[in-house]
């Protein structure tokens, strides 16, 4: 910590909407605790409890969020219209609950991955996102995802500011995030990869492996997915693992590796010892392989948008030459790296 530099005291929320979210940002979390801030967790799910699993030591707090039903293979925009009244009381809530957090607890700052009603007039609040422009569901009409950009941004703009998980607006996010909405103070901070960043766990003796399935994202698609990749991997030869993202047991199905839950350092060994790759297109996930220098087989979420977009996105991205993969990051930036 810098001389005469106060020690903030910062929440840190993540979107219980699988565990991409926690993954980027356990990144921020370790910039803060390096620049000597005082770092409290706030959220609920199997997100917090990754955080936790991985920052032992820091005080959490119970702060729920809201997980969206997306199940079915169809009409997902209509899903996400008939819950949206429920999707603003719960911000409306989470924004009550946060200024009595704030209080309590003297907070200097918050830093909320993609959760619109954590932030306080009584401190400085950033919103981590690389959704700008939304892409709501694949055959929803235009107008809905107009009218859901314009909601996004306004509660966006109670933010002190927007923390940009890209290399630089545009990035690797394309239209997620460019154009740069008007009124809407930006800072593209790098890319957030936890496992990038971690030192490979222990040599692991099974040697290279065939195929890798990771899966990731809510429910039930996340459990869907991990019965698809099951079924695929039969067909194929050699060593073939799938991390299931959920639970710590490992077992053998069928002759595939199935590992519950695999932590940073393990994850980035067996992406880097993997030949063949299979898992969702997202952006969290697209980070991890792009920092890796890895490509995969993306197979988007059905009937999700976003995640469509970025498949076909990094289809171009990887087909170029001679393209930066380097993070450049604003001065204003709260959480800069060092």
């Amino acid at each position: 910590m810098g001389v005469g530099r106060k020690r903030r005291r910062v929440i840190v929320t993540v979107l219980d909407w699988g565990i991409g979210h926690a993954s980027r940002t356990a990144v921020i979390i370790r910039r803060l605790i390096a620049r000597g801030d005082e770092v409290i967790l706030a959220g609920s799910g199997e997100s917090i409890e990754l955080l936790k699993r991985e920052f032992r030591d820091l005080e959490s707090i119970e702060l729920q969020s809201f997980s969206p039903w997306i199940g079915g293979r169809g009409w997902l925009w209509a899903a996400i219209m008939v819950q949206t009244p429920a999707l603003l009381w719960r911000t409306w809530k989470e924004h009550r609950e946060t200024e009595r957090i704030v209080r309590e607890k003297r907070i200097d700052m918050i830093i909320s991955d993609n959760r619109y009603g954590v932030w306080s007039r009584a401190c400085r609040s950033y919103i981590l996102t690389h959704q700008l422009n939304v892409k709501v569901a694949k055959g929803a009409p235009r107008w809905l995802n107009e009218m859901v950009s314009i909601v996004i941004r306004r509660m966006i703009g109670r933010f002190d500011g927007c923390l940009i998980a890209d290399y630089k607006i545009g990035g690797l996010s394309g239209e997620l995030t460019s154009p740069k909405p008007k009124g809407i103070r930006c800072h593209a901070i790098g890319l957030l990869s936890r496992i990038a960043e971690a030192k490979t766990s222990r040599e692991d003796e099974g040697g290279e492996i065939e195929w890798l399935g990771i899966a990731s994202g809510a429910e039930p698609q996340r459990s869907e997915f991990v019965e698809e990749m099951k079924e695929r991997f039969k067909a194929e030869s050699g060593r073939r693992v799938i991390v299931e993202g959920r639970g710590d047991a490992k077992r053998t199905d069928g002759g595939i590796e199935m590992i519950g839950y695999a932590d940073a350092g393990e994850m980035r060994r067996l992406i880097e010892k993997s030949k063949n790759i299979v898992c969702r297109s997202g952006y969290s996930t697209i980070v991890d392989l792009w920092a890796l220098g890895k490509q995969a087989t993306l197979i988007p979420t059905a009937g999700q948008a976003e995640q469509e977009y970025l498949a076909e996105r990094m289809k171009e991205l990887w087909g170029e030459k001679g393209g930066t993969k380097e993070a450049t990051e604003t001065a204003e930036s709260p959480v800069k790296k060092k």
